[in-house]
């Protein structure tokens, strides 16, 4: 029985991929709401790096295309160099989506910016601070991206994730402890799963 759980398993791991990273992927949505719902006065913290650096309101625009961006570019990878790592990839987000599902509910920190305020590109609103899904998902698709294989490419995932992290302190997004957070998190991610990874590569 084992065995055969084992075998259909391994013939359907983009599917299992897939359906993991999308029970994540609600978690962060559940766990968003449930802040919302029973931590509506959240205060803000104070931060260093706030006052180091100046507001700029406009940069919250770029979060969000740095994040499209990141997604390009890792696609482009797979499709030129390695295909095949497509379900390890999902399977990658959706560990890191899970990861930030159970951390954002533990201390709901208020938003420097107001705790109703829309953020970025889309009406879409996230009560969740720590960590930064923005910068967890820049981060990892760079670790994701191998240099023996493309190099240019993950120079450029590198750039931008850079640039996500200017652009979460000057937009006031994120505090810099969720940067922080956002890394730690794929890093945790990347190096748990790439002990994995021949057995979640597809075939």
């Amino acid at each position: 029985m084992k065995n055969r759980f084992i075998g259909f398993f391994n013939q359907h791991k983009l599917f299992f991929s897939i359906i993991f990273l999308s029970l994540t992927i609600c978690l962060n949505f559940i766990s968003s709401t449930l802040i919302h719902r029973y931590f509506p006065d959240r205060l803000p913290a104070e931060d260093l790096l706030f006052r180091l650096t100046p507001y700029s309101p406009d940069a919250q625009y770029f979060t969000d295309f740095l994040n499209i961006l990141s997604i390009i570019l890792l696609i482009t990878y797979l499709f030129r160099s390695n295909l095949k790592k497509t379900s390890y990839v999902f399977f990658c987000f959706g560990l890191m989506e899970l990861l930030r599902g159970i951390l954002i509910i533990l201390t709901p920190l208020g938003s420097v910016l107001g705790n109703d305020i829309e953020f970025g590109i889309t009406s879409i609103k996230q009560y969740g601070a720590f960590p930064s899904g923005h910068v967890a998902l820049a981060i990892l698709i760079y670790f994701l991206i191998d240099a023996k294989e493309s190099s240019k490419i993950k120079s450029a995932a590198l750039v931008l994730a850079i640039f996500e992290i200017i652009c979460q302190i000057l937009a006031r997004g994120h505090y810099s402890i969720d940067i922080v957070g956002g890394f730690f998190i794929a890093y945790f991610t990347y190096n748990e799963l790439s002990k994995f990874e021949n057995q979640l590569t597809l075939d």
